[in-house]
């Protein structure tokens, strides 16, 4: 039996096993809980003071081509999350210090191979694989204004994010593809990452508290430094959380981000496309030194309820622009409107609906054109999504995809995608 589907049968059963709880009245004490395995006995917050937290997630989709796209079909893909993360000042009277463990297993086929797109509709579609994804160092001084990072790391973690785009199931809401599908492999984000060392600052008396400016991030194995330029509104504060369960509380109330980032390799890379005016069709193509881009970001809340603040609709946008010798995609464009708390009462539901847009560089369209390939400017992304909040470890989420211009080819159809979303902590 395929593995996905063993998988599906498996959530099958602990739902039905739910039920049963539900039926002999233990439901309304374990729907209180924060995990879904509770506090074993007491164990997990004796760790906890300790200074040794662990935390496991699980998600699963279901995506099915209903229209269009390569051809019909359906797939199940899932991704298991095991964390843990160290506090030495706790654990080993190491002031200012954090270990951090983050396993991953990976599991499913791509939607891609029946939608054909490249925005990649799934967040979590990647090779099967069980891996050891990030394990670093990190060392705060100066009363945590000054932090550094070293080790295995997902810069995406802190760079190119949003806080009101992560509830969307479309990659390109996590990091867009001028940044995500840049150089040769790509930067150390999901599902590939690498060495590197980060430094940030927080500058709280210009910006004001929690304010964040991350000075420069390098990537070892790569050859590439990333240098972004955050700057905040005054309540802007670092994430919390993850999209699928509810965030910790916070003494303030998120208000916005406006961020610029560039990145940029040093090492030489072979140019991927050829230029027309290039003088011999057969000779290789020329070494280019340093594949580079930017981006920008901006989140704001538009509207929050005075009653009941958690009631909030926030609006996004995201650019991003590479050069098209080393990059497919010259230019990105994202926006969406994320709305929590839309049915009263269910304050930690969030719907939303977010358009992507990838548009390809010149040198991309020529070298299609010149193998006799017809090829549209971009692809576009229109998504419509609703998380429901069942209890504070488990949430559910229907999500549509509907994709214009496939991989930005005339021979691939719009394609139509219904998603299911099964996210579970433990």
């Amino acid at each position: 039996m395929y593995r996905g589907t063993r998988t599906a049968v498996l959530v099958f059963i602990i739902l039905v096993f739910l039920n049963v709880l539900y039926a002999q009245g233990f439901w309304n004490s374990l729907a209180r809980r924060n995990t879904l395995t509770g506090d074993w006995w007491g164990i997990r917050s004796a760790l906890a003071r300790q200074g040794l937290e662990f935390s496991a997630f699980y998600t699963g989709q279901v995506f099915a081509d209903v229209s269009g796209g390569l051809r019909r079909g359906s797939v199940y893909l899932d991704d298991i999350d095991i964390m843990l993360e160290v506090d030495t000042d706790k654990l080993l009277n190491w002031k200012g210090g954090e270990i951090f463990l983050y396993f991953m297993g990976l599991n499913g086929k791509s939607p891609e191979k029946y939608i054909g797109d490249v925005q990649v509709v799934s967040n979590i579609a990647a090779y099967s694989t069980w891996k050891l994804y990030e394990f670093y160092v990190q060392q705060k001084f100066f009363h945590q204004k000054l932090s550094l990072l070293t080790g295995l790391y997902d810069l995406n973690s802190e760079f190119d994010v949003l806080r009101s785009a992560l509830v969307y199931i479309n990659a390109s809401h996590g990091i867009d593809p001028t940044f995500s599908q840049s150089g040769r492999n790509g930067p150390s984000i999901f599902p590939y990452t690498t060495l590197g060392i980060r430094a940030r600052l927080q500058p709280r008396r210009y910006f004001g508290p929690g304010a964040r400016l991350i000075l420069v991030e390098y990537n070892i194995s790569k050859g590439s430094f990333w240098v972004p330029y955050p700057i905040p509104f005054p309540e802007w504060k670092t994430l919390a959380g993850i999209a699928g369960f509810p965030p910790k509380e916070e003494k303030t109330e998120y208000s916005g981000k406006f961020a610029l980032g560039y990145w940029f390799y040093t090492a030489r890379f072979r140019a991927i496309f050829r230029r027309p005016f290039a003088p011999d069709p057969g000779a290789s193509n020329p070494l280019v030194r340093g594949s580079g881009g930017g981006y920008l970001l901006f989140e704001k809340v538009l509207f929050r309820e005075n009653q009941n603040p958690d009631r909030r609709l926030m609006f996004f946008t995201r650019l991003g622009i590479a050069n098209d010798e080393m990059n497919r995609f010259a230019a990105y464009y994202g926006w969406g409107l994320t709305f929590y708390g839309l049915i009263p009462g269910r304050k930690h539901d969030i719907a939303g609906v977010a358009i992507a847009i990838a548009d390809n560089g010149d040198d991309y369209k020529n070298e299609q054109l010149a193998n006799g390939l017809p090829v549209y400017d971009a692809e576009w992304n229109f998504e419509f999504t609703y998380l429901s909040q069942i209890t504070p470890w488990l949430a559910l989420q229907p999500d549509i995809q509907y994709v214009i211009h496939p991989n930005t080819s005339p021979a691939i159809k719009n394609a139509l995608a219904l998603a299911f979303s099964l996210n579970i902590a433990f």
